[in-house]
């Protein structure tokens, strides 16, 4: 009897270690299987490596001493001295100092690439703030003009060259208290690239602030119109990101090309090249492809120098929010669970729309 105890106890344990052990093998066979199949690199079930990203770029802030050769030989070819960017900086200085005596609280930011005077505002945390221009009724558009000519030598452009502008946004909201305008700076047809001068106006039509990236000091007449092959420039921006041209990147699509642009492919996602101006200081400009070019995984967008095929401006359009970023969130006060409201129309809003809320006092009711 004992002796048949511990034999239903052995068989007992065999059993369980059995169990156990097929209800391991259900559990972990797949995912090792899986886990190898992941990491296969060759095969029909490899997964597709994503190539790495290739960092953003503009030769302007570029300190290796080829670049920098490569800047003054720009220059060189322009027909400018290193004393006339010299006066066109000086020029800004004395532009600051002009519009400081009626803008006594004016405050200046210059950029990092070309080092142009970019933010153009008053100080608007003095108890009285003085605006960038008086009141007006008028065009907002032709406000903004007026302060770049009437700022020549801050902005650093001429006043031909400011009547030349073209308004692409001139909108006030709703309410009528904010209005935005903006104008883009082009030689004839072409644009400069990130040529463009914005202002915010109050509802009195004052500027309050004016963020300006208009290239300056350019002759217009003396910049090259020598643009060359689009296509090469589409062949040296896919080199420098070590992309694979397909057949259908260059085939030319003349249906929606024109004399500015050269598109080649079909589809949502083209390659894409267009002539623009690129400065590389003041005054001096090149003419350039901006192309653009999509990836399986991302898009970038180079600007190619039309003489050389040298790289000048390069970003990758997939690049990932680094910077944190907060949201308002708001709770749901009929939910007993305390689930968060979604977004909707009147949410967050009245529980009941449509009963007439009394508006709010201001200060201490009476007694």
């Amino acid at each position: 009897m004992q002796k048949s105890s511990k034999t239903e106890t052995r068989r007992s344990l065999m059993v369980s270690l059995f169990v156990f052990g097929l209800l391991a093998a259900l559990f972990i066979v797949p995912f090792q299987f899986r886990s190898e199949a992941g990491g296969q690199k060759d095969g029909k079930g490899a997964t597709p490596q994503i190539p790495e990203r290739i960092e953003n770029y503009d030769i302007r802030d570029q300190k290796d001493s080829d670049i920098y050769d490569k800047l003054v030989s720009f220059r060189q070819e322009s027909g400018k001295s290193a004393s006339a960017v010299a006066d066109v900086r000086d020029k800004f200085v004395r532009g600051e100092e002009s519009l400081r005596t009626s803008v006594p609280t004016l405050k200046v930011e210059y950029n990092s690439d070309i080092r142009i005077p970019e933010v153009i505002t008053p100080d608007v945390w003095k108890q009285k703030v003085s605006f960038l221009s008086g009141p007006t009724t008028g065009s907002k558009a032709e406000v903004l003009r007026n302060f770049v000519k009437q700022n020549n030598d801050l902005v650093g452009i001429t006043d031909p060259q400011a009547a030349s502008l073209k308004v692409i946004a001139d909108y006030t909201n709703p309410d009528g208290n904010l209005s935005y305008v903006q104008l883009d700076q082009l030689v004839g047809e072409i644009p400069i690239f990130r040529g463009e001068i914005k202002a915010g106006f109050t509802k009195q039509g004052e500027i309050i602030r004016v963020i300006n990236n208009l290239a300056p000091g350019l002759d217009y007449g003396s910049l090259s119109s020598e643009f060359g092959d689009p296509a090469a420039a589409v062949r040296a921006a896919a080199g420098n990101i070590n992309h694979t041209l397909r057949d259908m990147d260059v085939a030319y699509n003349k249906a929606l090309s024109n004399r500015n642009k050269a598109v080649y492919g079909e589809g949502n996602w083209p390659t894409l090249a267009e002539k623009f101006y690129f400065p590389t200081e003041p005054g001096v400009a090149r003419a350039a492809w901006r192309v653009q070019l999509w990836l399986d995984h991302t898009a970038y967008m180079l600007v190619i120098d039309a003489q050389t095929g040298t790289v000048l401006w390069r970003k990758d359009l997939g690049e990932s929010q680094t910077q944190s970023v907060s949201y308002n969130v708001y709770a749901n006060a009929n939910s007993i669970s305390g689930i968060l409201s979604s977004p909707a129309p009147l949410v967050p809003g009245l529980t009941r729309p449509s009963v007439r809320r009394e508006p709010l006092l201001r200060g201490r009711p009476s007694a």
